[in-house]
């Protein structure tokens, strides 16, 4: 027995996710475009990431199927985890040090404050490894969304390539 279609209904509220998805993250992007001018290729691939879930949402011809979607996403959320190697040290008003991990939102600190220097000091000269890992959840979704665009940008690339080609091999 072949399995059953999703119904209209379901692909039409999956789509108005996605259209609404693709146009805050296009809202949002230029957002921060205009009050975080340092973090532009960041920014850009929000803004680019959004319009391309549109497109995907609204074009047959590049909209990913399931397996594709869940790939997509699957590979964001484990891009992410890899950022934990990109880390960002800071020094705060002499009384603390701040190590944070994550790109392009820093989304895990580990911080280590003046008071308990004596009992952590060891730990901070060994790149802060021995001090506790707070996690920022939003951080880690903002992190995990960024990634799968720029996948999913990736993949429209790889695609609108392949239409291409087979579009001029048809004229031949």
């Amino acid at each position: 027995m072949p399995p059953r279609p999703p119904s209209t209904t379901a692909l039409a509220l999956v789509r108005f996710a996605a259209l609404s998805t693709g146009g805050l993250s296009v809202l949002l992007g230029g957002l921060f475009w205009v009050t975080e001018p340092g973090e532009q290729l960041r920014n850009l691939v929000v803004i680019l990431g959004g319009t391309a879930l549109s497109l995907a949402t609204l074009r047959p011809a590049f909209r990913p199927g399931w397996r594709t979607t869940a790939g997509l996403v699957l590979g964001g959320a484990t891009a992410m985890p890899a950022t934990y190697w990109i880390r960002h040290d800071e020094i705060c008003c002499e009384f603390a040090w701040v190590g944070s991990y994550g790109y392009p939102w820093r989304w895990g600190a580990r911080v280590l404050h003046s008071s308990t220097y004596p009992e952590n000091g060891d730990a901070l000269l060994a790149g802060g490894g021995g001090l506790p890992l707070h996690v920022d959840p939003g951080g880690l979704i903002l992190d995990a969304i960024f990634w799968t665009y720029a996948l999913l940008l990736c993949w429209l690339v790889a695609r609108a390539a392949v239409l291409g080609i087979r579009a001029a091999r048809r004229t031949t």
